[in-house]
């Protein structure tokens, strides 16, 4: 029998993040549409860039938990991990397009070139400490915040190259207990001859038996060979949001006379 994914004082603060993504969302878009910048490549990269990826990982939030609200314990359609999937992959795309639009409106505000005075190359700006010719142009403050977020960064690069380059994240159909592992083995030998001798009927009828054997856990991942752990979709979107949120609302303060 499946049983619920959290407790109910896990769900009221799951539901209570979810609902703050709105008021997060309209406070960034007040800021960025009137923050005063020094020339129109920078307002674009603010506008067109950073507010309107805010609005896709906003949108996508809201599809992942209406596709699979945190109170659902039963197991989803293939169709419904497939939405998921797109809206997760989505989201982790303009995560990290957010991050780097905020980058690409430093670069253009401050008409940053490199030490032999050439405009910076797409690999040299970023926020990490590694793009050099940007990181060094921050306050010390920003630097010691930026540092602070480095393992989220490595999360976020992770998951976007996997995306980008390697094995896109999904949501699989089903988790499965260690102890049945031989009798979904089992079906899965079942399922390759059924599929070689065509037998598509009996084919459906495996994957259905071997779907019966475990129960949907809310996690989305990319690769098992790379030895990369689950991580809970409903909590980690929110996560990456108020991440999004906070830096640029310390991002702000940079751009701001001082």
């Amino acid at each position: 029998m499946c049983q619920p994914h959290y407790r109910p004082d896990q769900l009221a603060q799951l539901r209570e993040g979810c609902q703050a993504v709105a008021q997060g969302y309209e406070r960034m878009l007040g800021e960025y549409l009137t923050v005063s910048l020094s020339n129109e490549a920078a307002r674009e990269y603010a506008r067109h860039g950073f507010v309107r990826r805010l609005g896709t990982l906003k949108r996508c939030i809201e599809n992942v938990y209406s596709i699979y609200p945190p109170e659902r314990f039963d197991k989803p359609s293939r169709n419904e991990c497939l939405d998921l999937a797109i809206n997760l992959q989505s989201f982790m795309f303009n995560v990290f397009g957010c991050i780097d639009n905020l980058a690409w409106v430093w670069v253009k505000d401050r008409e940053i070139q490199d030490k032999q005075g050439r405009p910076l190359r797409a690999q040299q700006v970023g926020l990490r400490s590694g793009c050099v010719d940007v990181y060094q142009t921050f306050s010390p403050d920003f630097q010691k915040y930026l540092v602070s977020r480095e393992k989220w960064f490595g999360y976020l690069e992770d998951y976007r190259h996997a995306l980008a380059h390697r094995i896109p994240l999904y949501v699989a159909p089903y988790t499965l207990n260690p102890v049945k592992l031989d009798e979904h083995n089992e079906l899965e030998r079942r399922k390759d001859e059924a599929h070689r001798q065509r037998k598509y009927d009996l084919w459906l009828t495996l994957v259905a038996e071997q779907e019966a054997l475990g129960n949907f856990t809310p996690w989305m991942m990319h690769s098992f060979s790379e030895g990369t752990a689950p991580v809970g979709f409903h909590i980690q979107v929110l996560a990456d949001w108020n991440t999004v949120v906070e830096m640029a609302e310390k991002f702000l303060e940079e751009l701001r006379p001082r």
